[in-house]
């Protein structure tokens, strides 16, 4: 494709796509697609991503979040406790200025760990929320207290998520998540892996990873496999809050399509969006394979793509297109492309013509 995913993730965004409830309703037009193409030759079809209105969604204003941040305050964090903590902060306003937010903080070392250091409250500012508790630099300390620089590798991720998730104050109907931030992998304690996911699914908590080690990505990619709650895991915080929007209020700033190299050795596929529904503020626009812009679910919104096939390699290719919003498979629809020695139609008129003028020579 143009925009491109990283092709590991093919098989994730596939299950993805079976677990998702969006996608029972989203769609894409056409739902199936045949061709056959000459080794080199492309066609260009428009494709329509058709994301489905749900009326049981609240505005956003009116949607319940209740979030616990989960800090890493291990001495390994270093200079990342500082940029984790600005993180954090930026996530609060954004939050609190779009939901009905509560917010609270835990936090977790080794052999010390606080599940509910703050409980979620309405304040929301970074002092009641906990964030302002937390040390700066080589300190290692949580309101003033020492509470030991940790082991450093692994942490007590696991004590800390079962205790935020069974103990903090999630109001009743609300969407619930704790936003854990860290670099390190998570060690059993007095809790573990099991015991971590069986309490956030018991209390319908999901997670979100801001991560500054493949390790700690891992911890908690696990955790969101092993419990079958919604969550994420990314670098970059914007990702993490675009999951909030959606599961919140069915809100979303991007929508493409891809096949996730699903065509290959074979088939190229590219996209180039060519019409972006207008959004909540008549700012939606194409970039390149993306549909951008603030979206939402209070109407049916469309979006379309000429999508080209290239054929690269002889055979029979059968692959699934994906319908993404924010990253998310939301729809699927299947290709199949034969790719061959296919005679253009310019050769199958020569070939008539000869046959037909050999056969007449015969009849004299």
């Amino acid at each position: 494709m143009t925009f491109r995913y990283r092709f590991t993730q093919a098989a994730l965004f596939g299950a993805a796509l079976l677990c998702s409830g969006l996608a029972q309703a989203d769609l894409i037009d056409p739902t199936r697609f045949s061709a056959n193409l000459a080794i080199g030759q492309s066609i260009t079809i428009s494709k329509t991503v058709i994301v489905e209105a749900d009326p049981t969604l609240p505005r956003p204003g009116e949607a319940i979040v209740d979030l616990m941040f989960m800090f890493d305050v291990s001495g390994s964090m270093g200079g990342e406790i500082a940029d984790a903590k600005a993180v954090g902060t930026a996530a609060l306003g954004n939050l609190a200025a779009t939901y009905n937010l509560m917010s609270g903080i835990g936090w977790y070392s080794d052999p010390e760990f606080n599940g509910v250091h703050k409980d979620l409250n309405g304040t929301n500012t970074q002092e009641s929320a906990g964030i302002a508790d937390l040390w700066d630099s080589g300190s290692c300390t949580v309101a003033g207290v020492f509470i030991g620089c940790g082991g450093d590798f692994p942490e007590l991720g696991f004590d800390a998520i079962v205790d935020a998730a069974n103990n903090a104050s999630w109001r009743d109907g609300s969407n619930r998540f704790i936003f854990t931030l860290g670099d390190a992998s998570f060690k059993p304690g007095g809790e573990t892996s099991a015991s971590a996911a069986a309490a956030l699914a018991a209390n319908n908590v999901s997670l979100l990873g801001l991560t500054y080690d493949p390790a700690f990505a891992s911890s908690v990619q696990s955790l969101i496999d092993d419990s079958g709650i919604e969550g994420r895991v990314s670098t970059e915080g914007f990702s993490l809050l675009e999951l909030v929007g959606e599961k919140a209020a069915g809100l979303y700033n991007r929508v493409t399509v891809d096949d996730f190299l699903g065509g290959m050795p074979g088939v190229d596929v590219s996209a180039v969006c060519t019409r972006a529904d207008p959004g909540v503020d008549g700012n939606g626009r194409c970039a390149g394979a993306r549909a951008t812009g603030n979206f939402d679910r209070s109407v049916d919104r469309s979006f379309t793509y000429d999508v080209t096939f290239t054929a690269l390699k002889a055979g029979v290719y059968e692959f699934d297109t994906f319908g993404l919003v924010n990253g998310r498979p939301v729809a699927t629809e299947r290709d199949r492309i034969t790719v061959g020695n296919v005679p253009i139609p310019s050769t199958f008129l020569l070939l008539a013509l000869g046959i037909t003028g050999l056969l007449t020579r015969r009849a004299r």
